[in-house]
């Protein structure tokens, strides 16, 4: 077809038949509707459903066949719903952290409208968001892989896009017509439009996650007008994954689809996709759809993901929903775009090249324990095992991504030869993780095997030769991102004797102890354990031992430990002293404290630190302290009611010592004043609204504080020097012996 401005292109074509700036035509009254479930389920709708339940049960060509029918009835569609794919009782537990999401919404957050009342906002980067059968579905990023192929958008402009459209059209709306086009190079593909996906890169196949919402229905919501979330570049170029969370009925506002839309075909109704909990659906964002009216009396939500090309217009801009909800896009893409694109990179019919590699076959810990060839990359004359093969060069498919896993670990391996500091960068999808993993392990292994050889080698004696064998300590910034770095070690060959660490709040398994946190639940936690009242310490004083933490995330150790009785807290804590590998948030390292009570050494380590765009901000937040008026209330009360026990007479000697009841309430009364005064001072100072956090903050250096605590208010006394230093000198000793005490907890 002529491109637009030639004699012969047809006139009219790049504004039919979405000219509507809802984004589809307005058709209120609908055509008939064949429902999926429930009393007016019609044989029909089996058709666009695929029974899913036993995934995790098959074997890998079992799972295979089952992506086929699960992408057949996807493309001959442009939806499909996958019955049994989620533990439906998990699915129903999260309508109630939706519905607090939105009522009681994270600062950095806010709401975006939508269509007939409904609302969006995305969601946090953590738990229950972030469970592996969500976002992380295997099934779902395996058939996203393959259908989600039009890379019409990237690097073109608009009006190229409606000629690649309408000849497509014209052409018979082919399935895989799309599939042959790459990205086009240029400043539309290096920097897309205002309101265009920026994902991935600019010459790379395929799709990417997008953004992690959850739509919000009112009750008496209207019927919604027929829409296409996308228009341009057409189909096959984003892919929605709705996830119920109020259970569906005909009358809540289920979405109703035209199946064949997305190629330009109708059969003349729409299917109401009033799924049960346990099942998903995955629609193209091309497909003409709308939600039905709510006649329900509650809110229902849905949580939607999308994965789509990049160049695609949506609307969507960063920042859409505040400054936080940008960095969790970020935090969701950067566990679950790897695995994706190693399943892109699987579609495609790739031989492998002579870079001195070795297959090799032998058990796999990747998923099922089957037998998988292994290759073996000789790495600055370190043998470094992969579980997946490079990627190399394919015409514009992951252009130089083979290098850049090569060149990748080759920089690890150097700079751990030669006892460097190394800073290493690497795109979104190149697997950087498991390349520093196998890198870091590989080379461990390799210095380990010469050491073992030194010992009875005369010549390396006699040159006096030491060969240390460094711990990797591995640390990322969140502990969600740490499931995700074992999940890609589960993937290799390396088995390290290895643990995460984390706090009580983590581990604790204590009935009632596990419901409090900070140093309520420490307290709690030592009364246990002092008064022989807590049965999984005891059991790990006893049968510790037979427990392993070895490659396995938080709740994988919690529910070995759970399932033998044994303190999965103490636990960690004991075998992270002997520990191979150790996985920590960065906290755990940066402050010296926490890694004193850990009794965790840096020297002779291996410091990793993934992720490293956040080590500033976390540098920060160490190294600083907030102080609110909250605070500072809450530990005036807390002095009164220490007050009134002491008047009880209801405080332990041992907390007196041998200071008299009268003096102790004296210097009670003496530290109110000092809050007293440190509130008033603080009232008085001016706050501004950050731009970054969107709060009200005063920000200041720390000697601020010095000059609020020396200055006297309305109903206290200043802070004197002298009591500022035996202010400190108390707080110094509590810290030295919480350390002493959590030391004597593990022996």
């Amino acid at each position: 077809m002529p491109p637009p401005g030639h004699p012969d292109h047809p006139q009219g074509v790049e504004v039919q038949p979405f000219a509507n700036q809802n984004g589809g035509v307005d058709d209120t009254l609908g055509p008939p509707k064949v429902y999926m479930y429930g009393p007016a389920a019609s044989p029909l709708g089996r058709s666009y459903a695929v029974d899913c339940s036993h995934w995790s049960e098959l074997g890998s060509s079992q799972q295979a066949d089952l992506v086929d029918e699960v992408l057949e009835v996807l493309r001959r569609n442009g939806f499909v719903v996958l019955e049994g794919m989620v533990p439906a009782d998990e699915q129903l537990a999260m309508e109630e952290a939706a519905k607090q999401h939105f009522e009681k919404l994270p600062e950095g957050y806010f709401t975006s409208p939508l269509r007939a009342e409904r609302s969006q906002v995305h969601v946090p980067y953590e738990d229950p968001w972030s469970k592996d059968w969500l976002v992380s579905n295997d099934l779902v990023l395996q058939v996203t892989a393959r259908y989600v192929i039009n890379n019409m958008a990237c690097g073109r402009s608009e009006e190229e896009q409606q000629s690649a459209w309408c000849q497509w059209v014209m052409e018979g709306s082919s399935v895989e017509w799309f599939h042959s086009i790459p990205p086009q190079a240029g400043p539309l593909a290096t920097d897309p439009p205002h309101g265009c996906t920026t994902v991935g890169a600019p010459e790379q196949l395929g799709p990417w996650l997008g953004r992690v919402m959850i739509t919000k229905t009112p009750p008496q919501s209207p019927l919604m007008t027929r829409h296409r979330d996308i228009i341009l570049p057409g189909p096959f170029a984003q892919l929605t994954i709705g996830v119920p969370l109020t259970p569906l009925d005909a009358n809540n506002g289920p979405l109703a689809l035209r199946p064949g839309s997305h190629v330009m075909r109708s059969p003349g109704f729409e299917v109401v996709t009033n799924i049960p909990h346990g099942a998903i659906m995955l629609y193209d964002s091309f497909v003409d759809h709308r939600a039905v009216e709510h006649r329900g009396e509650k809110d229902r939500y849905v949580l939607y993901y999308e994965f789509e090309t990049r160049g695609i217009f949506t609307g969507y801009v960063d920042g859409h929903f505040g400054q936080e909800a940008l960095q969790s896009e970020h935090d969701f893409r950067e566990v679950v775009d790897p695995v994706l694109r190693r399943h892109v990179a699987a579609d495609v019919d790739i031989k492998p090249h002579d870079n001195h590699v070795t297959k090799q076959t032998g058990p796999s810990s990747a998923v099922r324990g089957e037998a998988v060839w292994m290759p073996t990359y000789d790495i600055e004359g370190v043998s470094v095992e992969f579980p997946h093969e490079a990627q190399p060069l394919h015409g514009n498919f992951l252009k130089g991504a083979y290098d850049c896993q090569l060149e990748y670990m080759r920089s690890v391996v150097r700079a751990l030869e030669h006892g460097e500091n190394a800073l290493l960068e690497s795109p979104t999808g190149t697997g950087k993780t498991l390349a520093l993993l196998c890198a870091s392990l590989g080379w461990r292994r390799h210095r380990k095997e010469a050491a073992e050889a030194a010992k009875t080698n005369w010549e390396a004696h006699a040159e006096g030769k030491s060969f240390n064998v460094p711990n990797i300590f591995y640390s990322s910034r969140t502990h969600t991102q740490l499931k995700q770095v074992m999940k890609e070690l589960k993937q290799t060959s390396y088995k390290p004797s290895s643990v995460i660490l984390g706090s009580r709040q983590h581990f604790c398994l204590h009935s009632s102890v596990m419901r409090h946190s900070g140093a309520r639940q420490n307290a709690l936690c030592r009364r246990a354990v002092d008064e022989h009242k807590c049965p999984f310490y005891i059991g790990f004083r006893k049968c510790g031992s037979k427990v392993s933490t070895a490659v396995k995330d938080i709740e994988e150790i919690v529910e070995s430990c759970k399932e033998s009785t044994v303190c999965p807290y103490f636990k960690v804590r004991e075998d992270a002293k002997d520990a191979e590998l150790l996985l920590l948030p960065y906290d755990y390292l940066i402050g010296q404290g926490t890694r004193e009570s850990l009794q965790v050494s840096l020297k002779n380590s291996i410091l990793i630190f993934d992720e490293g765009h956040n080590i500033e901000r976390s540098c920060e937040e160490n190294a600083s302290f907030e102080l609110t008026q909250a605070d500072i209330a809450g530990a005036i009360g807390e002095l009164e009611d220490a007050f009134d026990l002491v008047e009880q007479g209801q405080v332990d000697e041992e907390v007196l010592k041998d200071m008299p009841c009268d003096a102790f309430l004296k210097l009670l009364n003496l530290v109110k004043k000092h809050l007293f005064a440190l509130e008033d001072a603080i009232s008085e100072e001016k706050l501004e609204k950050d731009a970054v956090t969107e709060r009200m903050m005063r920000k200041a250096p720390g000697s601020r504080v010095l000059a609020l605590l020396s200055k006297p208010g309305q109903r206290g006394i200043a802070t004197e020097k002298e009591d500022l230093k035996h202010i400190t000198q108390a707080v110094r000793r509590r810290e030295a012996s919480e350390r002493v005490r959590g030391e004597e907890d593990v022996r």
